[in-house]
């Protein structure tokens, strides 16, 4: 009863062109808006690859140049349907709100901003203990936490209340090392506090005495260096935990101080997260973490409870560690209380 239009291959193809340039377009444009620079090269690079080939392919399937016209006119329906269904879908790349822009990481420090510097080697936790702080401190937060990469660099920024009622923007600063010759990092002078993250298996000393499964590869070095290197190159002012990541695998290691000090069975879930000051100070030093027990005033000072051992939780238990240095970032007065920059 009802026939099929006659539709010319040249016109169809057309029409696909100009509505997949058009979602592509809007598409582009939705993600680049919030990401950082190096992905937003990376997708300028995929945009242009795409359009390129898809223009090319469109003239040579109709022979001529009009279906490039044709494709442009038909890309702005098509873009302004794709924006439509990307917001009501609120599906805008992977949320524009968790994305911190390269502006937003690069501005200046101000009065309500408290800036943690997380140094550690790549793969030592840094990721997993930031995100632990940022969950603990989720009932406090005022709007949703915002994270960005530049290179080696992981920023990651929350809005939360303090203990006295106060607004603080709170932003961690991931590096794998304390040297601030990063495009974005800040020099150490802004920093209010330092986290530097020692990964026990990673940790020379005491390396070799862990299953080399567990390193995956990754080097090795020593974790006392870092902090004479970090007493050399601070002035003074400055707060810094030592925090021992991935404490579930010290029952694995054959280091003898190790072995006579944890159990091998569920139990060193309990004796880990309950250890005292002193507790923990003793087992820093079974780690041979030596300068973690040595005050280095004036350069810096080390934050209440340091050294830390923290645990990212899973079956065996809940997180540890990570809460308790939140808890102390907040209780610390800021080093900076005027805005500059």
């Amino acid at each position: 009863m009802f026939g099929l239009p006659d539709i010319g291959q040249d016109v169809a193809l057309t029409v696909l062109l100009g509505a997949v340039l058009g979602a592509l377009v809007s598409d582009v444009l939705l993600a680049l808006r919030p990401f950082a620079r190096h992905r937003a090269l990376r997708l300028g690079a995929a945009l242009v690859a795409l359009v390129a080939a898809s223009m090319a392919f469109g003239a040579f399937a109709d022979r001529s140049w009009s279906s490039l016209v044709a494709a442009a006119v038909v890309a702005l329906p098509g873009a302004l349907a794709y924006a439509w269904l990307s917001g009501k879908g609120g599906t805008l790349r992977s949320g524009a709100a968790g994305i911190l822009s390269d502006d937003e990481m690069g501005r200046g420090k101000t009065a309500a901003d408290r800036w943690v510097l997380v140094a550690g080697a790549a793969g030592s936790g840094k990721t997993t203990l930031v995100g632990a702080m940022i969950d603990e401190a989720r009932p406090r937060l005022t709007a949703s936490a915002r994270s960005a990469e530049d290179g080696d660099l992981r920023v990651s920024e929350c809005v939360l209340r303090d203990g006295r009622g106060d607004v603080r923007t709170l932003r961690f600063w991931e590096a794998p090392t304390i040297e601030t010759s990063g495009r974005m990092l800040p020099p150490l002078t802004d920093f209010d506090a330092i986290a530097l993250v020692v990964d026990p298996t990673q940790h020379e000393p005491i390396a070799d005495s862990f299953p080399g499964a567990l390193r995956d590869g990754r080097g090795c070095a020593d974790a006392n260096d870092e902090v004479l290197r970090l007493a050399d190159m601070l002035g003074g002012g400055c707060v810094v935990w030592a925090v021992a990541t991935k404490a579930d695998l010290l029952r694995l290691s054959v280091h003898p101080p190790l072995v006579e000090s944890l159990p091998v069975g569920p139990g060193w879930y309990r004796q880990l997260r309950d250890l005292n000051t002193a507790g923990r100070r003793s087992l820093a030093k079974e780690l041979a973490l030596r300068q973690v027990l040595v005050e280095h005033q004036s350069a810096f000072g080390w934050g209440s409870g340091s050294p830390l051992f923290a645990f990212a939780g899973d079956a065996r238990g809940d997180a540890f560690g990570a809460p308790e240095l939140l808890g102390a970032l907040l209780e610390t007065p800021l080093k900076v209380e005027v805005a500059h920059g």
